[in-house]
């Protein structure tokens, strides 16, 4: 009976560790989401992952917003050495939740997210050099989880953005943006990017509507990327196609 409680006992504490885990890092994320309120978030953030992973190095969600606030912020960052330094730091960490769990789409897309703002800062050769990595590190989060939003994101701008010699395709990128507005419809660089790759197509009036879509959205996903740059790009974009007779 005594062994019986003490295991009770034991499971009891666990749980109650769990839940503390998931509090903390739920107000890590919405710190991290958030951030364009004050960029002082992103260090509140950090002490509250640092306090799970204390306790807990293999959680995989403490990982996953590891990765996800390094890139955050190293997009903040001016200087170009900082930047890279915390794109290779997301980059490890990403690697970590790979190894520790290869079923996780959030290790792959993470890492193929920080090691392609890797490839831009050392220039467009280097970038195209990493698209198979990229191409399947994005993939295989989609092949793990076909609601990965983020996922169809990436792949979209891979098609998007690299020359067309070397697999660039508006078509193809737009169906990717398209697939992934389907898993959520607020997720507002999705737009954004549909919208430039119908200006390359050709249909200016879809695009302007993306736009206008854009703007509206209610509750937009994550409201800091909407704040500091999608809806500021998609301003300036929209003011630049309505000014074309």
């Amino acid at each position: 009976m005594t062994r019986l409680v003490c295991t009770l006992c034991a499971l009891a504490a666990l749980a109650r560790a769990g839940t503390e885990a998931s509090r903390l890092l739920d107000q890590a994320e919405h710190l991290l989401l958030n951030c364009h309120l004050d960029r002082a978030y992103l260090n509140s953030a950090a002490g509250l992952i640092a306090a799970v992973r204390a306790g807990d190095a293999d959680n995989q969600r403490s990982l996953y917003l590891s990765a996800r606030l390094k890139i955050q912020q190293a997009d903040f960052a001016s200087g170009r050495s900082e930047r890279k330094d915390l794109y290779r730091a997301a980059q490890v960490t990403a690697e970590s939740l790979k190894s520790l769990n290869d079923e996780d789409p959030r290790g792959h897309f993470l890492y193929g997210i920080a090691l392609g703002r890797l490839g831009q800062l050392k220039g467009i050769l280097n970038s195209l050099t990493m698209l198979p990595t990229l191409k399947r590190e994005f993939s295989r989060a989609l092949a793990l989880d076909e609601y990965c939003t983020e996922a169809y994101e990436a792949l979209g701008m891979l098609y998007l953005e690299v020359p067309a010699g070397v697999g660039g395709e508006a078509k193809r990128a737009m169906e990717y943006f398209q697939a992934g507005l389907e898993t959520n419809p607020n997720y507002t660089v999705l737009r954004l990017d549909l919208a430039r790759a119908l200006v390359r197509l050709g249909r200016k009036g879809d695009a302007v509507a993306q736009l206008d879509t854009l703007l509206a959205t209610g509750e937009p996903y994550p409201p800091c990327d909407f704040v500091l740059y999608d809806r500021p790009e998609a301003e300036k974009l929209l003011a630049r196609l309505k000014g074309i007779e």
